[in-house]
C-alpha cells in the first residue's frame, strides 16, 4: 500500500514538473515573440523616420533649385535622385517627379464647379492615346462634381451603389481613385497612371517635363509619334535642359497651324512627388510625399504623405 502511494505521488510530481516545464517554455516562447515583435516595430519606426529624412533632403534640394533658376526641366529632376546608399543599419534611395508634367485631373472642374472645356478636350485626347474610350470623360467628371445629375456617358450613385460604393463628389485626392470610375477600372488606371496627377488646386502643365502622350494630348489629332517628336525637339540630347521660355515651345514648327493654346501651360512647377525607399534591420518603408514649393517665399511644404500608393 505504501509503495503504491509513493508511486502515485511520484507520478503526480512528474506531472506537476511537466506542466511547469510546459508553462515556462510557453512563457519563454511568448517572450521571444514579444521581443521580436518589439524589435520589428522599432525597426519599422526607424525606417519611417529615415524616409522622412529623405523627404527633408528633397525639400532642401527644391529650395536650392528655385534660388538658382526659375525653369524646371528633366535634367534638374534627375539630379535630385538619391541612389541606393548604404549606411550602418540599412539603406536609403529616392527620387523626385514633377507632378506638373502630368495632366491634373482636378483641372476638369473650374472653381465654380462648372466643367472646364479645354481641360475636358485634353483629357479626352489623353484617354484616346492610352487606348480608353472617350466616353469615360463624363464618368470622371461625374465622379468629381457635387451634383447627382448624370452626364450623357457619366455615372452617379445610381450606378456605383451596385458596385458597393458611392461617387466621391469631390476633387481627386489620388489618381488611384480612377480605378473605381466607370469606364476606367484598374487596367485603365494603370494605363493612365504615368500621365495624370491629382493636385489640390488648378495647375499648368510643365511642357519641359511632360512625357510624349501628355504633350500629344495638347493638340487635336496628334499621335504618340507626334508627342515623341515634341520631346525630341525639347530634349535633342542630354542634359535635357528643355525650353527657356513657353514661346520657344509654342513656335515649334511641329505646332504650326495646330489648335495649340498657351492656357494652363508653363515651364516651371510647384508640385513634386518624392518617393523614398528605406531599409532598417528587418523593416522596409516606402514613403510618397507630395511637396508644394512656393517660389516667391522660397518654402516647401508637404501636402500629402502616403505609404501605400500616391
Amino acid at each position: 500500500m505504501k509503495r503504491r502511494q509513493q508511486g502515485v505521488a511520484l507520478i503526480m510530481v512528474i506531472m506537476v514538473v511537466a506542466v511547469i516545464t510546459i508553462a515556462v517554455a510557453e512563457l519563454v516562447s511568448r517572450q521571444q515573440v514579444d521581443i521580436r515583435r518589439a524589435g520589428n516595430l522599432f525597426d519599422q519606426d526607424r525606417a519611417y523616420l529615415l524616409a522622412l529624412a529623405g523627404e527633408d533632403v528633397a525639400r532642401g534640394w527644391l529650395v536650392r533649385d528655385i534660388e538658382q533658376n526659375t525653369v524646371d526641366n528633366l535634367n534638374e529632376v534627375e539630379v535630385s535622385r538619391i541612389p541606393r546608399t548604404p549606411f550602418e543599419g540599412g539603406f536609403i534611395s529616392g527620387w523626385a517627379e514633377d507632378m506638373q508634367g502630368r495632366f491634373n485631373l482636378n483641372n476638369l472642374l473650374a472653381a465654380d464647379g462648372s466643367v472646364d472645356p479645354l481641360a475636358r478636350k485634353r483629357f479626352g485626347r489623353l484617354l484616346r492615346l492610352v487606348g480608353l474610350d472617350l466616353s469615360a470623360v463624363d464618368a470622371v467628371i461625374d465622379w468629381m462634381d457635387k451634383n447627382s445629375d448624370e452626364l450623357p456617358d457619366g455615372a452617379e450613385d445610381s450606378y456605383y451603389s451596385g458596385q458597393g460604393y458611392s461617387a466621391a463628389n469631390r476633387l481627386f485626392t489620388s489618381p488611384s481613385e480612377l480605378a473605381l470610375v466607370k469606364g476606367i477600372g484598374f487596367k485603365g488606371y494603370q494605363a493612365l497612371a504615368p500621365y495624370v496627377s491629382a493636385l489640390p488646386e488648378r495647375t499648368a502643365i510643365n511642357v519641359n517635363t511632360a512625357p510624349d502622350l501628355v504633350l500629344a494630348a495638347l493638340v487635336e489629332g496628334f499621335s504618340k509619334e507626334d508627342g515623341e517628336e515634341l520631346v525630341q525637339a525639347r530634349d535633342p540630347e542630354p542634359p535635357n535642359e528643355g525650353f527657356s521660355s513657353l514661346d520657344d515651345f509654342i513656335v515649334l514648327p511641329k505646332l504650326a497651324g495646330t489648335d495649340i493654346v498657351e492656357t494652363d501651360l508653363d515651364i516651371a512647377s510647384s508640385y513634386f512627388l518624392v518617393t523614398v525607399n528605406t531599409e532598417w534591420g528587418r523593416a522596409r518603408a516606402q514613403l510618397y510625399s507630395l511637396l508644394k514649393r512656393d517660389a516667391a517665399k522660397k518654402t516647401v511644404v508637404s501636402v500629402m504623405r502616403g505609404q501605400g500608393a500616391y
